[in-house]
């Protein structure tokens, strides 16, 4: 398992960062069922946790296995894939559940996808709840924003991303120096996911008790900020 998602939070005190926007979330999240919002927009760059924030909100709304659903938009951005989720929003949960859906890179889906969309997310059946998602909030269609609670994601400052590197680092076992860590966290531009991600491919090539502090590390960092 990749070490971003061994160490993905599951839980809202296990996100870093973002203390005021996570707040607010919950904050909307935690509202009586009658004056909660039921369609959020995530917004923010890649990598940032938006994904996994909208997981973990499904969870604290009751949203179980059977009763979640994420929809990748890259492969499934037509008005068919709207058409089916809004039948399905018709279904009610056999198991009382509440039903979530969470739409990953919704700037990706059609534009009548967004128009498909503007009534169910203004209308939706009672327990039902969505959570929107992109890294490029400018492409999506204003009436459909304006449908949704916004929870803006920003990057992560280097010293908190430097703190995880840490923390994982020396969970397993990956000797780094102070300097190498504080270059990883500084190559991975606010994001925990690619921070891991090259974490893993210095240990991977090094080794982990062998971790350069060199000009190779640099290079490699440097084509790895820019995949």
């Amino acid at each position: 398992m990749a070490l971003y998602q061994k160490y993905r939070p599951t839980d809202f005190s296990e996100l870093i960062g973002n203390r005021e926007e996570l707040d607010a979330f919950r904050a909307a999240l935690a509202k009586p069922a009658e004056d909660r919002p039921t369609a959020y927009l995530l917004t923010g760059p890649r990598g940032i946790g938006k994904t996994t924030a909208a997981r973990i909100a499904a969870r604290e709304l009751g949203a179980t296995v059977m009763s979640l659903r994420e929809v990748n938009s890259a492969d499934n951005r037509g008005i068919d894939t709207a058409r089916e989720i809004i039948d399905e929003m018709r279904l009610a949960s056999l198991s009382g559940d509440a039903r979530c859906y969470i739409i990953d890179e919704i700037h990706q889906c059609s534009r009548d996808w967004m128009n498909a969309m503007l009534k169910p997310l203004e209308d939706t059946p009672p327990r039902t709840y969505f959570f929107l998602c992109t890294t490029d909030p400018q492409k999506l269609i204003a009436p459909l924003c304006s449908r949704c609670h916004p929870v803006n994601l920003k990057p992560l400052p280097t010293k908190l991303l430097y703190r995880l590197l840490f923390k994982v680092a020396t969970k397993e076992g990956i000797k780094c120096s102070k300097d190498t860590l504080e270059e990883v966290a500084e190559a991975a531009q606010g994001s925990p996911r690619d921070a891991l991600v090259l974490l893993e491919k210095i240990a991977g090539l090094y080794g982990p008790e062998t971790v350069p502090t060199d000009a190779a590390v640099s290079k490699l960092l440097a084509q790895g900020a820019e995949e």
